[in-house]
């Protein structure tokens, strides 16, 4: 069999093994010819080095891009519309992850996303949080891995799986709040900076405010000695005169 003409990448893919099985679908009526083989490790694109960090979720696939220095430049987000059925979802996937190799195949740049573990059992994740728990449980999650690592091979564009722990509360604490973006957008930028081999820490003084139900309560605690307490039953403001006839003391 001649083989069609092909990028020079593509030639030296189907230079190793390469298994041709041919199959008969009963739903399309229909004969198919299916080709596996390994690919090769590819080299980082040059000169710029860019990474595009994508955070995979549910309803839309969001991404960053980070310069060699580490910084983010561009912000952005592909609307993915799952539905449950198999031939819907797989051409919505297909889309998204087009248009996400596209926007990495213009820039020259690799595609970083989270490395998440597929052997845990479905008992294992009630223990980890519920966004990941959500995503590990889903078949569209490993759909969209494959299609991911297909597109980018056909395309010549370099996927690379990083650590996922802790990418949304990096992502919300240091950049959502700060460049007034989305927390799944910060935390693709956390995935191409920790792909480019940046550690991503807290900012300091982040406070995370707590549901009402875990504030602890103060009712029936003793007053810290200095603390002025107005006996009137009316909080006293700064600035405000107290009005004649309320008794102040200190405790």
């Amino acid at each position: 069999m001649k083989r069609p003409p092909s990028t020079p990448y593509k030639a030296k893919l189907a230079s190793g093994p390469l298994s041709v099985r041919v199959f008969w679908r009963e739903r399309t009526g229909g004969w198919y010819v299916g080709a596996s083989f390994e690919p090769v490790d590819l080299p980082w694109p040059e000169p710029s080095r860019l990474m595009l960090g994508v955070d995979i979720n549910p309803d839309h696939l969001a991404w960053s891009l980070v310069n060699r220095s580490g910084n983010p430049t561009t912000w952005g987000k592909i609307v993915l519309s799952l539905t449950g059925e198999a031939h819907h979802d797989a051409d919505a996937i297909g889309v998204a992850v087009a248009g996400l190799v596209a926007i990495a195949k213009s820039e020259g740049a690799a595609i970083a996303h989270e490395d998440l573990d597929f052997s845990r059992s479905r008992a294992g994740l009630r223990y980890l949080p519920r966004r990941l728990a959500r995503l590990l449980s889903s078949f569209s999650y490993n759909q969209i891995l494959t299609t991911l690592a297909s597109r980018c091979a056909s395309y010549g564009v370099r996927h690379v799986p990083v650590n996922p722990a802790w990418t949304s509360v990096l992502g919300q604490a240091n950049y959502a709040g700060v460049h007034g973006v989305s927390v799944d957008q910060g935390a693709a930028c956390v995935i191409a900076r920790r792909a480019l081999g940046f550690s991503s820490r807290l900012r300091p003084a982040v406070a995370w405010a707590l549901p009402g139900a875990k504030r602890p309560s103060r009712i029936g605690r003793k007053p810290p000695v200095g603390t002025c307490i107005n006996f009137a039953g009316r909080r006293r403001r700064w600035g405000s005169a107290v009005p004649p006839g309320t008794v102040v003391g200190c405790a």
